[in-house]
C-alpha cells in the first residue's frame, strides 16, 4: 500500500479488527445485504503517519443517509460553545469585520454561536451530508454540500473570499486526500488569518487503547510530527497547540501561513513536541503492544457480557455510535447477547445496527422492559447519559462501559 500522505510504500500492521460493514450505515431491513470491509491499520515508516489500510471512496461512507448529528450531545454543544467564546476572545474581538468558514460544520452545531458575534461579517459551513446541511441551513446558516478539497477551495474563494478564521473539528481524519485538503485550506486562509484543525491524537488513541475509535470513516490518526510534516508541505505552520479530551484525547492545533510572522510558538507547541520525541512516536517501539492490548480488552468485555447472560439478565446498549459497531464486530456480539440498542436520534430508530443487526429504539423501550444492564457506547460521555438514565436504578439497574477499562456502576 502506498501512504496516502508522501506515497511511500507501507507495510507495518498496527492492528486488524478484522472486518466490519461501514459504522454509520444503518440497515432499514435484518434481511438486508451488507458488504463488509477489512478493517487494518497501518504505519508508514517514512513520516510516521498512522492510517487506515483501505480506499473506500469517502462518498460511501458519508452518503445521503448519514446519520450523525453534532447538537444531539449537549456535552458537545457546550464544548462548542466555550472554544467559539475563547477563539472570540482571542483572536476576532478586535478586528473590524471577520469571514468565518467550518469545514464538516455538520447541522449548525457551532456555528450558531458565532451569530451573536459582533464584526463577524460572514459565516459559512461546509458540509456534504445533505440531511445535516438542511439542519444547519434551518438555522439560517449559509451551507455548502461538498466535499472540501483544493478544488472545491478554488471555487469558495472566487465567490466568497478569503477567511479570517478556518475551522476544521473531528474531519481532519475523515478525508481520504490530506495534501489536497491541507492545501485547500492554504488557498482559502487570509493572509493574517488563522485555521484552527482539531484530530485525534495517536498518542492517545495507543496509550490509552482506545481501539473502538478505528473504523473506516477514519482514514488517519495524526501525531503532531506526523500532522506537522504535511503543513510543511503546503507551506503552513502551527503556533500552538492544545491537548483536550474529545474523542478519548485530540489535539487543537492552531495554523497559518509560514510567512505570517503575527504568531510566535508557544511553550504548548515545544511540549508537545518534546514529549512525542521522548515517547518515540517516530518509532515502532511506541506501536508494539497496542494489537496485544486491543485484544486484551476484547477478551475482557466478551467475557462480562457472556457472564452476565449466563445469569440470564437483559442488557441492552445505550448510544448507536460508530465506536459501538466497531466494539461489538470486532467481538462479534449479536443482538442474541444485546436485545436492543437506544438511541436519542430519531433518524437511527427503527434501523439495525450495521453487522451485529441489533435493533435501534427509542428510550421508552428502557421503561417498558426494564434492562438489568445497560452498556454505554458513547463512554467518552458516559457521565452525562448515566445522569440522564439515573432511573434505571429503581429496578436496580447497572452500566457497562468498557473504557479505560471494563466496569459496572
Amino acid at each position: 500500500m502506498i501512504c496516502k500522505s508522501c506515497k511511500k510504500k507501507i507495510n507495518y500492521n498496527l492492528v486488524d479488527l478484522g472486518s466490519s460493514p461501514i459504522a454509520n450505515n444503518y440497515i432499514n431491513d435484518s434481511s438486508e445485504s451488507e458488504k463488509w470491509y477489512p478493517l487494518k491499520v497501518l504505519i508508514c515508516k517514512s513520516c510516521w503517519l498512522v492510517q487506515a489500510g483501505h480506499n473506500i471512496h469517502s462518498k460511501l461512507i458519508f452518503n445521503k443517509d448519514y446519520p450523525y448529528f453534532s447538537s444531539v450531545s449537549k456535552s458537545l454543544l457546550n464544548y462548542s460553545k466555550k472554544y467559539v467564546d475563547e477563539v472570540y476572545e482571542k483572536f476576532l474581538k478586535h478586528k473590524k469585520e471577520n469571514r468565518v468558514l467550518e469545514i464538516a460544520s455538520n447541522d449548525g452545531y457551532l456555528l450558531q454561536f458565532f451569530k451573536s458575534k459582533k464584526n463577524i461579517s460572514k459565516i459559512l459551513g461546509i458540509e456534504p451530508t445533505s440531511k445535516a446541511a438542511e439542519i444547519s441551513r434551518k438555522k439560517k446558516i449559509e451551507t455548502l454540500e461538498v466535499f472540501f478539497d483544493s478544488k472545491q477551495a478554488k471555487k469558495i474563494k472566487s465567490k466568497y473570499q478569503k477567511f479570517d478564521l478556518i475551522i476544521a473539528n473531528n474531519v481532519l481524519a475523515h478525508i481520504p486526500n490530506i495534501n489536497s485538503f491541507v492545501k485547500g485550506i492554504k488557498t482559502i486562509l487570509h493572509n493574517k488569518g488563522i485555521a484552527t484543525i482539531e484530530f485525534q491524537y495517536v498518542v492517545d488513541l495507543i496509550k490509552k487503547n482506545v481501539f473502538d475509535n478505528i473504523y473506516h470513516e477514519h482514514y488517519f490518526y495524526h501525531s503532531f510530527l506526523a500532522f506537522s510534516k504535511v503543513l510543511k508541505r503546503h507551506k503552513l505552520k502551527s503556533f500552538d497547540i492544545e491537548k483536550v479530551d474529545t474523542q478519548g484525547g485530540s489535539l487543537r492545533v492552531y495554523i497559518t501561513h509560514n510567512s505570517n510572522h503575527l504568531f510566535k510558538q508557544t511553550t504548548s507547541l515545544k511540549s508537545i513536541i518534546k514529549n512525542e520525541k521522548k515517547l518515540g512516536v517516530n518509532d515502532l517501539n511506541f506501536y508494539s503492544k497496542f494489537s496485544k492490548q486491543t485484544i486484551s480488552k476484547k477478551n475482557e468485555f466478551l467475557s462480562t457480557i457472556i457472564k452476565i447472560k449466563k445469569q440470564n439478565k437483559t442488557i441492552f446498549g445505550y448510544g448507536a455510535a460508530a465506536k459501538g459497531n466497531t466494539m461489538l464486530n470486532f467481538c462479534g456480539i449479536k443482538s442474541d447477547m444485546i436485545n436492543y440498542v437506544i438511541d436519542k436520534n430519531e433518524f437511527k430508530q427503527n434501523k439495525y445496527l450495521p453487522g451485529s443487526r441489533i435493533p435501534i429504539v427509542s428510550e421508552k423501550f428502557i421503561k417498558k422492559i426494564k434492562p438489568d444492564f445497560i452498556v454505554i457506547f458513547p463512554w467518552n460521555i458516559a457521565k452525562e447519559i448515566s445522569l440522564s438514565l439515573n432511573y434505571i436504578r429503581k429496578w436496580g439497574g447497572k452500566f457497562i462501559i468498557y473504557h479505560p477499562k471494563v466496569k459496572i456502576f
